[in-house]
């Protein structure tokens, strides 16, 4: 399958991202994906309870479960990436009565960044290997490096690629989103086979905001294949951390 070639995507604003970054209203990005997970169809029609969160994660254990079911939620962004919007971006603070102010960033001028499905783009296997398994790492393979980290759980993961995608025509939310899923398996395939041969049997998922819906996909015969459409009203965290970013 090809995909169209003006797809484009924008990064999803800080207080989206970016964990407490609200002075006032101290919110992570787990507790949105779990609301978006409760309310997806396709989780719900294999999963006869809501996933809740555990009493503690003082053992390792998974940020939400169904039973004994659980899932982890993870950023596919690089660290250096998550550290530029935190500093760079304007920061918001919520008072008692609810009113919201702009204050200036952290830091001014520029900060080296790297965008994490880039880097992997073109990593082969062998590649990854050898970064995952080296102690003297390369500065533009740190961020590599620490995702790897990540794929290297034996956890059921819901991954979250924290952008809103969008192409120079407009298409049908299946057929878009279908595209983009190809269009991101063609980047973390090699990355999704490292973590495969790794852990072995383990679920992951892959999420994406896209025409106002969070597109949930699972990694499939080699793919990321779409299984879900979840409105993004749904979630009144993500809402609420929408609204303070404009």
């Amino acid at each position: 399958m090809t995909y169209d070639k003006t797809l484009k995507s924008r990064r999803l604003p800080a207080p989206i991202i970016i964990s407490d970054f609200v002075d006032g209203d101290p919110t992570k990005y787990e507790t949105y994906l779990m609301e978006f997970v409760n309310e997806s169809d396709w989780f719900a029609s294999r999963f006869s309870e809501k996933f809740v969160e555990p009493t503690s994660e003082s053992h390792g254990e998974c940020d939400c479960y169904s039973g004994a079911y659980g899932l982890d939620f993870k950023l596919i962004a690089s660290q250096s990436e998550l550290a530029a919007a935190s500093c760079m971006s304007a920061g918001k603070v919520v008072f008692g009565g609810g009113a919201i102010a702009t204050v200036s960033p952290k830091e001014k001028g520029s900060m080296e960044a790297y965008t994490l499905h880039k880097l992997l783009r073109f990593c082969s296997i062998d590649e990854l290997k050898h970064i995952a398994d080296s102690k003297s790492t390369p500065k533009d393979e740190k961020d590599i490096k620490a995702f790897l980290k990540v794929l290297k759980k034996k956890k059921h993961l819901f991954l979250f690629h924290p952008y809103d995608m969008f192409f120079d025509t407009e298409y049908p939310k299946e057929e878009g989103a279908t595209q983009i899923s190809y269009a991101i398996s063609n980047d973390f395939r090699n990355t999704i086979q490292f973590r495969n041969d790794v852990v072995g049997d383990y679920d992951t998922y892959l999420a994406f905001v896209y025409l106002e819906y969070l597109v949930i996909t699972k990694y499939e015969n080699d793919a990321f294949q779409v299984i879900d459409f979840v409105e993004l009203k749904k979630s009144k965290t993500f809402s609420k951390l929408r609204e303070y970013s404009w």
